[in-house]
């Protein structure tokens, strides 16, 4: 540290403001490139965790609706109601098919993938057999109707609603994946500029401290220099 006891005080000065100067900057770029991260992490949460759900709540409350009118349907005996809520479960099943294709829009991973490619024939078949089931109600024979609603529609459009609620549960796993990794990179960000803004305060310290101490330490020899010669000591060096 010779050279730098060596140096102008300006220099020294300028050298100390300096290096907390750098800590400063470092503090500040951790800052917003966590805040980035962060924003990032929640931006993705949003668009490939909460619109997903919603769109497969949405989707799924549309199927609900669809089986709903269907159960109208065959139990309904006056031919033009029976076509008002035909024409309601056509509206109901486009709906659908609406979030289904937003959702599909959205960023999937491979499970996503699969889960659609899985539902996709789970629905043609509560489909085929919901169309049976009204097409025998059109027909006013009930007994057929609510026949083919117990053995092939009911347990067909379980399984289509199992799988809706496997996707969203998925996705709410996924983002609670994602709000557990942004709150571990909150911590993590906070530690290291608290780290970073406690290690500048220790180094400015340590400089203000030694820069006293080179300012001081002459004025300190030149006073009892001149004390020694007060007293007649004209040795003094």
């Amino acid at each position: 540290m010779k050279w730098f006891y060596n140096l102008k005080i300006s220099v020294k000065l300028i050298i100390g403001f300096l290096t907390v100067l750098l800590f400063m900057v470092i503090v500040g770029f951790l800052g917003v490139y966590d805040i980035g991260k962060v924003n990032s992490s929640t931006d993705d949460m949003y668009h490939n965790a909460l619109i997903p759900i919603k769109d497969i709540a949405d989707a799924d409350r549309q199927a609900i609706y669809h089986k709903l009118d269907l159960n109208m349907l065959i139990n309904e005996t006056d031919i033009n109601e029976m076509k008002l809520i035909k024409s309601n479960m056509n509206a109901d099943e486009a709906k659908m098919k609406t979030f289904l294709d937003s959702f599909a829009m959205s960023e999937l991973d491979e499970k996503e993938k699969e889960y659609l490619e899985q539902f996709t024939p789970l629905w043609e078949d509560y489909i085929t057999s919901a169309e049976q089931a009204a097409q025998y109600s059109f027909e006013g024979n009930k007994a057929a109707a609510i026949d083919e609603m117990n053995n092939r529609t009911n347990p067909a459009f379980k399984k289509a609603d199992d799988l809706f609620n496997e996707i969203i549960n998925y996705n709410s796993q996924h983002g609670d994946q994602i709000i557990t990794e942004a709150k571990a990179l909150y911590e993590q960000s906070r530690m290291i500029i608290l780290i970073l803004i406690a290690s500048a305060i220790v180094i400015g310290f340590a400089i203000a401290f030694g820069i006293s101490a080179m300012i001081s330490r002459p004025i300190l020899l030149l006073r009892d220099a001149s004390n020694k010669l007060a007293s007649g000591n004209i040795d003094v060096k």
